[in-house]
């Protein structure tokens, strides 16, 4: 069994989009974004529906994540005026 070593779990920054899937009454439901740290994409879609359930009542099973983006960071040794 092999073990991560600290310097291996790289979080990088997400930005999470979804909603509840539209139904007969509600056409058009509000999207939501999240920007969240996470290792992968796969943990950044469970964060989003974790705060989600939290947040707006809305579960996995009744929503749909549209797009997830991971957010790079500009060079950081490059200067611009």
């Amino acid at each position: 069994m092999t073990r991560c070593a600290p310097q291996e779990l790289q979080y990088r920054q997400y930005q999470v989009v979804g909603r509840k899937i539209p139904t007969e009454s509600d056409p058009t439901p509000p999207m939501y974004r999240l920007k969240v740290f996470a290792q992968d994409e796969v943990f950044a879609k469970s964060r989003f529906w974790y705060y989600m359930n939290r947040l707006r009542k809305v579960k996995k099973s009744v929503g749909e994540v549209l797009r997830v983006i991971e957010i790079k960071e500009k060079p950081p040794n490059q200067v611009k005026n």
